[in-house]
């Protein structure tokens, strides 16, 4: 909207945008974005506005015009991924919310400040204020604010890979937003929930829930969540191996996001787009989505999202067997999230670099980096990534010869994933058990493991891991029939 008063009055003009900003503030951030990657900070055209309106509202004392006007400045400081000044605008709101005894919206600046903490991966500063709010939205009896609560606290969770607690978290957000009769806030609890179930394998629930987010997003008419809800099918579909499904979700996810003028999202979206060429063996057209999705998130200023950027070509060139070239990515992803001080996106990173290190046969290097993952997963209390860590540690250990450590690592892997209800991770780690008794010439438990993997696949629909499977029994029956004619 432009605001123009044709009159050099500038005292005039200044109150007519008070009193604009003052009627339109509440509406603009009556309730903060609900999901990670909005986080708080919507597009706001009314910095400048803001900036007039709260020298008015400072010279009429109305506290309540101006803590909004900082939660407004501290949504666009936090989309321009300025986060230090984001959080002091919306510190600045709470304080003036405390003083007025306004305890909505303090509940509504604390999300926003659980948000910014969330963009910077400090989850449990993120979790305290999210807590805060959520006690504060009860204590006022604002249920569409608890359910906003549970959404932030859901993502908390599901960061640190506790999906049990995330998924309470976001059905306990639905409920309240059916309650409120809040569609688009039940669109964002299906998409959370859809997320869970995708970290978890079980890509049938997954589904099931970002069909029933895009179907509200559709009749709410909001493209943006579209948008997320394709990209988040189209996860579900590449980690199924349905790499032409998935290509045709991340394309609409794209365009839609280029509609709206998203360029975070169009990065994300060239994220999936590389990971599946990769899988296909397009590296070329992998590397170009890859080097699309880096140059957008530069210009975004999103600097975690650059690492995974980096991430997803270190992957290319490890697959091509330019090791060196892979390293070099994954330490410029590992150099960025220390720049963050995201310690479990470092994890990950570590956990690639000890993929190379493992195919180059370098077991020693292999072994310490998945030993640093482990440790910061630990310290991050994320249980999927430590599962991870051990299956890799297994893989190092089965590739030196020395079984009994791959299997108990596996084993240890197994639990996790069991413990946090990962069904693609428990059937690697079937898979990789089974290779460790076929090595060992034990057949019968060999085949066991790979028909446990090969179940568990089949249930996530991941055809490529069926395959395995299926390879994994074939080398047992052709090593049986070797050593009954021996």
């Amino acid at each position: 909207m432009s605001f123009v008063i044709e009159d050099s009055n500038l005292n005039m003009k200044k109150t007519a945008i008070y009193i604009l900003v003052a009627a339109c503030v509440t509406m603009a951030f009556a309730f903060p974005a609900k999901t990670e990657e909005d986080q708080s900070c919507g597009p706001c055209p009314w910095h400048f506005k803001c900036i007039a309106a709260m020298e008015i509202a400072k010279s009429k004392d109305d506290i309540q015009t101006q803590a909004a006007c900082y939660r407004l400045m501290g949504g666009i400081h936090c989309r321009l991924h300025d986060y230090n000044q984001s959080m002091e605008n919306f510190q600045h709101a709470l304080s003036l919310f405390q003083k007025t005894g306004d305890e909505s919206g303090q509940a509504k600046a604390y999300i926003d400040m659980g948000n910014v903490h969330m963009s910077q991966a400090k989850y449990e500063d993120a979790m305290n204020n999210y807590q805060h709010a959520h006690s504060l939205f009860q204590k006022t009896g604002d249920e569409r604010g608890q359910a906003n609560a549970y959404l932030g606290m859901g993502n908390v969770h599901r960061s640190h890979g506790k999906y049990e607690d995330a998924m309470n978290n976001y059905q306990h957000a639905h409920s309240l937003f059916q309650k409120t009769g809040d569609e688009s806030g039940q669109a964002d609890a299906y998409r959370g929930m859809g997320n869970v179930h995708w970290s978890q394998g079980k890509y049938e629930d997954a589904m099931n829930n970002y069909q029933r987010a895009l179907s509200l997003f559709q009749k709410t008419g909001d493209e943006s969540g579209q948008a997320k809800a394709y990209r988040g099918m189209g996860n579900v579909h590449w980690s199924q191996g349905k790499y032409e499904d998935a290509m045709n979700n991340f394309q609409h996810a794209h365009s839609l996001f280029q509609k709206t003028g998203d360029e975070s999202g169009q990065a994300n979206a060239y994220l999936g787009m590389g990971e599946v060429h990769s899988f296909q063996g397009k590296y070329e057209d992998a590397m170009n989505n890859y080097q699309h999705a880096l140059s957008l998130f530069q210009k975004t200023g999103d600097v975690s999202d650059q690492a995974n950027a980096y991430l997803g070509m270190g992957e290319v060139h490890s697959s091509q067997g330019k090791y060196e070239d892979a390293m070099n990515n994954y330490q410029h992803a590992l150099s960025l999230f220390q720049k963050t001080g995201d310690e479990s996106d470092q994890a990950n990173a570590y956990l690639e670099m000890g993929e190379v290190h493992s195919s180059q046969g370098k077991y020693e290097d292999a072994m310490n980096n998945y030993q640093h993952a482990l440790s910061l997963f630990q310290k991050t209390g994320d249980e999927s990534g430590q599962a991870h860590a051990y299956h890799g540690m297994g893989d190092v250990h089965k590739s030196e010869g020395k079984y009994e450590d791959a299997m108990n690592n596996y084993q240890h892997a197994l639990s996790l994933f069991q413990k946090t209800g990962d069904e693609s991770g428990q059937a690697h780690a079937y898979h990789g058990m089974g290779d460790v008794h076929k090595s060992e010439g034990k057949y019968e438990d060999a085949m066991n493991n790979y028909q446990h993997a090969l179940s568990l696949f089949q249930k996530t629909g991941d055809e490529s891991g069926q395959a395995h499977a299926y390879h994994g029994m074939g080398d047992v029956h052709k090593s049986r029939a070797s050593t009954r004619t021996q």
